[in-house]
């Protein structure tokens, strides 16, 4: 078994590439493996490279590495993009049936595995569903006890109705089982499972549940990723300590609020992203301005 074991997946934006991810980490913490994941992606709603890599092994991990094992390319581009870190024996996931990925660059010294992705999603209920069958190929890869990801997919899609679970479930081992059936390879990536209890959290779910203990109980911001996610973990939580999160028009009324709650006795704090943040110099200064004291002599 490798002593860490490292996965992506890659597409465009809108492909669902951060949930597709989001779900196999889950899985895998679940599994009990220590987990750390990365997010490469475009500033667009749809168009433009984006992957979600994962680094997991049964010891701690604290970062990526260029490296991967498994890649599961949804375009050409993603396996152009991940050359320099696949390697001998490296495995790419994809569907041959994809027009754009029919002539897939697959090179000699890797091992390809076309898997009719969308074609198996619609068998079980959606091409939606064509990522889940990328997963369930990559748990037959891994020999990863797809029960794991059973439960990551309820996680996932419970509130939306058992029905929509089920049919995940399913799109899931009709890519295990695609894998199993038409590739005799011993693709040496075994992933060993544990006892362990594992919290995942992201980053911004770090700064949120941080930012609670610490206190804090007014929150400003303005949605941009990938600051989003503080605000969205702190709506419904902060509320419960006596709390009150508020959505602002933009990034420079974000800050003014923040600055405001803090001058008046609040425990107060805001989060952007890089475009965000070039406006809050002018609020800063704004609120550092003395004021000017006018006198008239007559």
């Amino acid at each position: 078994m490798p002593a860490d074991f490292n996965w992506a997946v890659g597409g465009e934006a809108g492909d669902g590439i951060d949930s597709t991810g989001k779900i196999f980490a889950q899985a895998l913490s679940r599994a009990g493996r220590h987990v750390f994941t990365s997010k490469d992606f475009a500033s667009r709603i749809r168009g433009g490279y984006t992957a979600y890599k994962i680094r997991t092994s049964v010891g701690q991990v604290r970062s990526v590495v260029d490296r991967l094992d498994v890649l599961i390319a949804l375009t050409p581009r993603t396996i152009e993009e991940n050359l320099e870190e696949l390697h001998d024996g490296s495995v790419i996931i994809y569907d041959g049936e994809r027009t754009s990925m029919q002539d897939a660059p697959i090179p000699d010294n890797m091992v390809g595995l076309d898997v009719p992705l969308k074609r198996l999603a619609e068998e079980a209920g959606g091409a939606i569903m064509r990522n889940v069958v990328a997963l369930g190929a990559a748990c037959a890869v891994t020999e990863f006890p797809i029960e794991n990801l059973d439960s990551a997919l309820e996680k996932r899609f419970g509130a939306k109705g058992q029905k929509l679970v089920e049919n995940n479930k399913e799109a899931a081992r009709k890519g295990q089982a695609y894998v199993t059936d038409n590739y005799d390879h011993d693709f040496e990536y075994a992933l060993e499972t544990t006892d362990n209890d594992y919290v995942l959290l992201n980053g911004d779910e770090a700064i949120g549940m941080g930012a609670i203990a610490a206190g804090c109980r007014y929150y400003a911001g303005y949605p941009i990723t990938p600051a989003t996610n503080v605000m969205e973990y702190l709506t419904g939580r902060i509320e419960q300590y006596g709390g009150h999160v508020v959505q602002a028009e933009d990034e420079l009324s974000a800050i003014n609020m923040a600055l405001g709650a803090a001058r008046a006795g609040a425990r107060a704090m805001t989060a952007t992203s890089g475009p965000g943040s070039t406006s809050w110099p002018r609020a800063s200064a704004s609120w550092r301005r003395p004021r000017r004291r006018w006198s008239s002599v007559t």
